[in-house]
Order: C-alpha cells, then sequence, then structure tokens
C-alpha cells in the first residue's frame, strides 16, 4: 500500500535549506552573549555547505529557524555536527534545542573537542505550541570556544496531536499530576485501557504520564 498524503506530510522534513546549499533565507544568526562568528562553511557532510559558529574569546550564540507544528504532536529533533577544538567552558558545546520548549529544556546531546561529522537527536511533544524554532547551538545556557558545523537539520513529525489549545493543556496537566502522585499499581491500568482510546487523547495522557 502506497504512502498516503497525510502520511507523506507528516514524515516531511519540516526545515528548508536544512543542509544550508542554498542562500541561508529563513534561518537567522544570533549572538546572545560574547563575541561570534556566525557563516556559512564552504563544506558539508554531503553537500558543498553547513552552518558553521566560531568563537575564540567564547559565546552563546545559534543559527535559528522557525516553524509550524501541531499541538501535542511528537517530533524527532535531529542534525549532523562536526567540531573543531570546541570547548565547552560554561556552556555545553553544540547542539540542537527547541526555543520555547525550556521547562524541561528539549535539546540533543552536546558534541565538544574536535570529532567527526556526528549525530544527534531528540524526540519530543510539541505540547501547547504552534510555532516552534529549532537552534543550532553553540554553547548553550553559557559560553564555549572552538568551532562547530551543522548540516542536514531535520525535523519530522512522529505522530500524536489533534487535542489542542486548552483541552489539551488541561489533560496533560492532570495526567502528570496523576502520574506523580497516584497510585503506582494503578498507572498500568490506564496504559491498557489506552489501546480503546482516541489516539489523539492516547497521546497527551501518555506524554502526561
Amino acid at each position: 500500500r502506497g504512502m498516503s498524503h497525510r502520511d507523506s506530510k507528516r514524515t516531511a522534513n519540516k526545515i528548508k535549506n536544512a543542509s544550508f546549499e542554498e542562500p541561508p533565507g529563513p534561518w537567522r544568526k544570533s549572538t546572545w552573549s560574547g563575541k561570534a562568528e556566525i557563516d556559512i562553511a564552504p563544506e558539508g557532510r554531503h553537500g558543498t555547505k553547513s552552518a558553521r559558529i566560531r568563537s575564540e574569546s567564547g559565546a552563546d550564540a545559534s543559527w535559528s529557524f522557525s516553524t509550524d507544528v501541531r499541538p501535542g504532536a511528537r517530533y524527532r529533533l535531529s542534525a549532523w555536527i562536526r567540531t573543531k577544538d570546541l570547548a565547552a567552558g560554561s556552556g555545553r558545546g553544540a547542539l540542537l534545542n527547541i526555543h520555547e520548549l525550556q521547562n524541561p529544556p528539549v535539546a540533543t546531546p552536546a558534541v565538544s573537542g574536535t570529532s567527526d561529522w556526528r549525530l544527534v537527536e531528540a524526540t519530543f511533544s510539541a505540547e501547547r505550541a504552534e510555532k516552534i524554532t529549532v537552534n543550532c547551538l553553540f554553547g548553550g545556557w553559557g559560553q564555549s570556544r572552538g568551532e562547530a558545523c551543522f548540516d542536514e537539520v531535520s525535523l519530522v513529525e512522529l505522530g500524536g496531536g489533534g487535542l489542542a489549545g486548552r483541552a489539551g493543556a488541561v489533560v496533560s496537566t492532570v495526567t502528570r499530576h496523576y502520574a506523580q502522585r497516584g497510585p503506582s499499581d494503578s498507572v498500568a491500568d490506564v496504559l491498557v485501557s489506552m489501546k480503546a482510546a482516541d489516539p489523539a487523547l492516547a497521546a497527551f495522557v501518555l506524554d502526561g504520564l
């Protein structure tokens, strides 16, 4: 059976110019603290270009891309990162994060030192967000020194969503409190009952648990 139009949209990469082969366009440069050089490197993992951030004295900086998402849907964020003499310092090194989702932070593992192209990824729920910003971070919550290149950035929907707005927020909040305070043996019964639940509702409940 072929892939439906809805499935193809779900699995499509929501990041435009993900390999930086074209002019940066929708990508934005930001220096949050310190001093950084933010440019396009003349080499990539498979192509001829990648996004580069460098700092000799230390910086917290980023390349950023904003995109629409479906509230409650789950996503996989990934990219390939290459580093050269990258000292994490008071920051984390080179990584990706979601700017709007900070409690807890949605971020990939960080790369530091000198490393060939390495894949990093993280999965997360969009929660109530309808629009998010993907940051290719250098430093991150502090300043780092050295060089990092980012390539083949990807944001792909994994499914879920559909219970948006206030209703979704209430269900997520209630289930989180239930998971923290409810009898542990009753959680198994909830999981069994989710098999027959509406998929959108089940996604919010499972995310809360």
